[in-house]
């Protein structure tokens, strides 16, 4: 008996460990560029890594010290071919541009939020994201950052976590946009903070009255935005209700704040709406 639950264990064990991953992200209007080296342990024979993704990538990269990977893209994954046998650490890159994760707000603003969820656990989890000389930081920021600091005329801000579980989801929100002239890292930092005071005292206030967090406010639209794209960009307000499971007043409520923004406009179809993202 013992020996079947010893076999049952090394079958349920993934088939290696993530020890390092690192995530760095470089800030442009509308668009990132993404860096992720990743440190794989423990994993005896491992042929193929999978990599999940919900948005286009482009001028997409894999390599490791020795020079490229061999990758492809099928559907929504890519496919690392590694071809690896035996225990040492390795570390490879994957390295691609894309928009998907970047939404515009108002007034020239935009929010970057990406959700990072594994399949094995993963240690030494870090994401940082350069905020360049003509960008300011503004609400939302979320979670706290762990650290921050400058770098030449850049803001470079930064969050940390020891470990996180399979199937654990790590949230980041960040606002920026354009400023009209050139700011120091000082002022960067002075929007840093201001930013975050303001998202500390809107979401006591909110929290008291058992409101959402306002940066919660902006995944849910995320998540509208992200539906709306998936269907072409044109989708019955019937059917985000289906594939969002909001509810119909949330739904509304959404697409109205994302029609007074400009990002979305409705068309009456029957009894309900079609719904177009603006170009």
């Amino acid at each position: 008996m013992l020996a079947w639950i010893i076999v049952a264990g090394l079958l349920l064990s993934p088939p290696y460990e993530i020890t390092d991953y690192t995530v760095i992200i470089d800030l442009s209007e509308g668009k990132v560029h993404e860096k992720i080296n990743i440190t794989l342990e423990n994993y005896d024979s491992l042929s193929i890594f999978e990599y999940s993704f919900l948005y286009p990538l482009e001028s997409l990269e894999v390599y490791d010290s020795e020079g490229n990977i061999k990758h492809e893209v099928r559907g929504d994954l890519l496919l690392c071919y590694l071809n690896l046998r035996g225990y040492q650490p390795y570390t490879f890159t994957i390295e691609f541009d894309t928009a998907g994760y970047v939404s515009p707000v108002k007034e020239g603003k935009w929010v970057f939020s990406p959700i990072f969820r594994f399949s094995v656990p993963v240690e030494n989890f870090s994401i940082e994201i350069t905020v360049p000389a003509e960008m300011a930081v503004v609400s939302p920021i979320y979670p706290t950052p762990t650290s921050f600091y400058s770098y030449k005329e850049n803001l470079v801000v930064k969050w940390k976590k020891e470990r996180l579980e399979e199937g654990e989801e790590f949230l980041v929100l960040l606002g920026y946009k354009p400023v009209s002239t050139l700011s120091s890292p000082q002022v960067f930092i002075y929007y840093l903070f201001a930013a975050a005071f303001a998202a500390f005292v809107v979401g006591l206030y909110l929290g008291r009255r058992q409101k959402p967090h306002p940066e919660f406010v902006v995944a849910d639209e995320r998540l509208i935005l992200d539906a709306i794209k998936k269907a072409g960009g044109k989708v019955i307000q019937s059917d985000l209700v289906k594939n969002t499971e909001f509810s119909k007043a949330k739904v509304s409520k959404i697409l109205s704040e994302l029609e007074e923004r400009n990002i979305i406009r409705k068309e009456k179809y029957k009894r309900t709406n079609l719904i177009f993202l603006q170009e």
